[in-house]
């Protein structure tokens, strides 16, 4: 086995992306913070609004491996808001 082959370091186990950190509805400066089911009490969603200006729902919620969650959906908020609201 020739050692200059394995010299540009790749790595040999292939790690998963996180498909929250990329999810497909993610607008710029946004974080993805929760999916919720659909129908749920309307009371989480409406904690999250009242908590977060920022807060939005969208159409299409994923697992953190991009497979379609029936029956939820995700939030977002802007990351510049959630920091704000974890240093106080």
């Amino acid at each position: 086995m020739n050692p200059e082959q394995f010299s540009h370091e790749e790595p040999l186990v292939e790690t998963k992306n996180n498909f929250n950190l990329t999810h497909p509805e993610l607008k710029p400066g946004e974080v993805f913070v929760t999916n919720f089911a659909k129908g749920e009490d309307d009371g989480a969603m409406m904690q999250m609004r009242q908590k977060y200006q920022t807060y939005r729902g969208g159409e299409v919620a994923y697992t953190q491996d991009g497979k379609v969650m029936e029956d939820c959906y995700p939030a977002f908020v802007q990351q510049e808001e959630l920091d704000n609201q974890q240093r106080q």
